[in-house]
């Protein structure tokens, strides 16, 4: 009877949900004196919008809501703007570079990933910025573009009443020769900061940086893997959803690297390579890549067809399943995005009126449904946002999660009870009247995502070895109610 102690320790701990890639504005605007298409997902669906921002958002779009879904900032690299319509107080050419400056582009960052917005621990209603510049060099009189340089920003939305001001503007995190595409943010294993990550140029090193209440207080280098050069014009990179794995799509050499990435320490290692044959006539290499919701599957494109890999599967190159392929309608498939109703959104390359979706993005093969253009935009345009994953909580039961232990704290749940608990497997989740459960999420003791289910009050964990798991529920009154279910 050793599992009636862990009940009577750990009740549950209630957080509240939040909505900070609520709003998106879609970049490329292509209709001159037009708003910017833009999508609202606050009733859930996607609903088709078009805003009038300060100035427009490309390549580079970062973007981020409060935690009611209400848009607060965003960037295309160069210039930040609040939800008013303004550009934010003190922010003018926050990332201003002589590579940009030397091809005439001061209006906006003309490459990929060079900013991600999160909130800054420890500060209610106030962001960091994370970004990259670059610098230009010639070279037997051919000028060439090398990020250079990771810094931080923070602005203050409390500042002017609300139209925010940017109190700490592009300090330096680290200076080394980077690459373009391969900066991303993951939450550290506490649940509260955020590590931002980005790839050294020439060599197999990694860097991850992690922000505190106190701003940067660690930069981790990792040496992991083969040696990327550069080519990272039209890469991608991602975080697994649950912040244990990183991967990078290399255009130029059509692979796919895979990372072990570990929250505590900010530590990378290698994990596998995922390649198809270089292109040279159509340049349909491998360019863009995702994981699934429940961080089991790898979502990759080439321009032209899409894939998907089973991470799960001991031979990863060989699950692959080509979910999508060349239509000849004139459909092509460029980067991806997640959104706050668990699907996976894709963009065109060049401009288009709608986005591919990906309907249930945790299921294999063909049963994911992916549809091209399937969700109309207000106006033609490209380039959606690129988010890190705000979902992630802590990494439960990890030697880093101190500050949110929820086995320690010994919280009383009055909004769900669980029975019966311990169980054969079958578990049943009751509500208090007029409380509704919208998502149940399922992790083992290392904090790893199992699966989720939403709108079902019943959990079957059968299929599972007998032990202890924890679940976080979101109830319709944005809470999340987390706990431990323990199948013998």
């Amino acid at each position: 009877m050793k599992w009636i102690s862990l009940i009577l320790v750990f009740i549950a701990l209630q957080t509240k949900a939040q909505s900070y890639d609520n709003v998106w504005l879609v970049g490329y605007n292509y209709c001159t004196g037009c708003g910017i298409s833009s999508l609202d997902f606050t009733y859930g669906h996607p609903d088709t919008i078009a805003l009038y921002p300060a100035f427009g958002v490309s390549y580079t779009n970062a973007s981020i809501c409060d935690s009611t879904g209400l848009l607060k900032l965003y960037t295309n690299g160069i210039k930040v703007g609040n939800g008013f319509g303004q550009i934010v107080p003190g922010s003018v050419d926050f990332n201003l570079d002589s590579a940009v400056i030397h091809f005439g582009f001061t209006h906006y960052m003309p490459y990929f990933q060079t900013a991600q917005i999160v909130p800054y621990p420890g500060h209610p209603n106030q962001y960091c910025i994370f970004h990259v510049s670059g610098r230009d060099y010639t070279v037997f009189s051919t000028t060439y573009i090398q990020p250079f340089r990771l810094a931080y920003s923070i602005v203050d939305m409390n500042a002017n009443n609300g139209s925010g001001q940017m109190t700490i503007k592009n300090q330096t995190i680290l200076n080394d020769t980077l690459l373009y595409s391969t900066m991303q943010s993951t939450k550290h294993g506490n649940g509260r900061d955020w590590w931002v990550a980005i790839h050294e140029a020439k060599t197999p090193g990694l860097y991850a940086a992690l922000l505190s209440p106190d701003s940067i207080v660690t930069v981790v280098r990792s040496i992991a893997g083969p040696v990327i050069k550069s080519g990272m014009m039209r890469g991608q990179s991602k975080f697994s959803p649950d912040g244990t794995m990183f991967a990078i799509a290399h255009n130029d050499s059509s692979r796919i690297y895979l990372y072990n990435f570990d929250r505590c320490t900010g530590v990378f290692t290698y994990d596998t390579l995922i390649s198809h044959p270089i292109n040279n006539i159509t340049n349909a290499n491998l360019a863009s890549v995702i994981f699934s919701p429940n961080s089991r599957f790898l979502y990759v494109s080439d321009m032209l067809n899409v894939y998907q890999y089973d991470l799960y599967a001991s031979d990863i190159q060989g699950s692959e399943k080509l979910i999508k392929a060349n239509d000849g309608l004139g459909n092509n498939y460029f980067r991806f995005s997640y959104a706050p109703d668990g699907k996976i959104y894709e963009d065109h390359w060049g401009g288009y009126r709608a986005l591919h979706v990906i309907e249930d993005p945790d299921q294999p093969d063909t049963a994911c449904h992916f549809f091209a253009s399937a969700d109309t935009l207000k106006y033609y345009g490209t380039f959606i946002p690129d988010f890190p994953y705000f979902k992630l909580g802590e990494a439960y039961g990890s030697l880093c999660d101190s500050l949110t232990n929820s086995i320690s704290e010994n919280v009383v749940n009055t909004t769900i009870k669980v029975f019966p608990n311990p169980s054969d497997g079958h578990f049943k989740f009751e509500l208090n009247p007029g409380v509704s459960l919208m998502e149940i999420r399922i992790f083992d003791l290392t904090g790893r995502l199992l699966f989720s289910l939403k709108n079902i009050t019943e959990v079957d964990l059968t299929a599972f070895p007998a032990g202890s798991y924890y679940y976080d529920a979101q109830t319709g009154d944005q809470r999340v109610v987390r706990g431990i279910l323990v199948r013998y």
